[in-house]
Parts: structure tokens; sequence; C-alpha cells
């Protein structure tokens, strides 16, 4: 009976363990989704710029002053996008690391 015990014990925490992983997995997936359509972002705002960097290039002769500010504003943006990149990042790395662990638990 006792061995009947230990087994079930050991069953519920291995289904624990699955619905964790499980719940992981989706988390990680909904993040790769999110990575994708940053990735998507990153390529429009690469075409914006270089569109920006034309239309700069058109008036750097005739209006310095208003090219400065453009360049500003465009650093600005690309700041706060690099910012918003690299939490997504860190989010990310932080859920391998719990799955790392959960595998790792898992082999024990």
């Amino acid at each position: 009976m006792e061995m009947d015990a230990k087994l079930n014990l050991i069953l519920l925490k291995l289904e624990g363990l699955e619905k964790g992983q499980d719940s992981l997995h989706q988390e990680v997936k909904k993040i790769n989704e999110e990575v994708t359509e940053i990735k998507q972002e990153v390529t429009e705002i690469k075409q914006e710029v270089t569109e920006i960097k034309q239309a700069v290039i058109r008036l750097e002769e005739s209006q310095p002053q208003d090219i400065r500010a453009l360049l500003e504003s465009m650093a600005g943006k690309i700041d706060s996008f690099r910012y918003d990149v690299e939490f997504i990042a860190e989010k990310q790395a932080m859920q391998d690391l719990k799955i790392n662990r959960i595998e790792k638990q898992i082999q024990s």
C-alpha cells in the first residue's frame, strides 16, 4: 500500500510539472509571437528610417534646422523602441531559464 501511495504521489507531482511546463510553453509561444510582431515593426521602422533619410537628403541644403529636429525626434523614437526590444528579450531569457530549470528538475 505504501508503494502505491508513493507512486500516486510521484504521478501527481509529474502531472503538476507537466501542467507547469505546458503553461510555460504557452507563455514562451506568446513571447515568440510578440517577438515576431516586433521584428515586423523593426522592418517597418527601418523602411521608414530609409524614407526619412531620403527626405533629409533632399532638405539638407534648404532647411538645416528642420533636419536637426527631425533627427532628434527619430533618435528618441529609436531609443524608445530599443528599450522595448531589450525588455522583451530579457523577458524571453527569463522564461528560457525557467523552462531549463523545470527540465532539469524533471530529469533529476
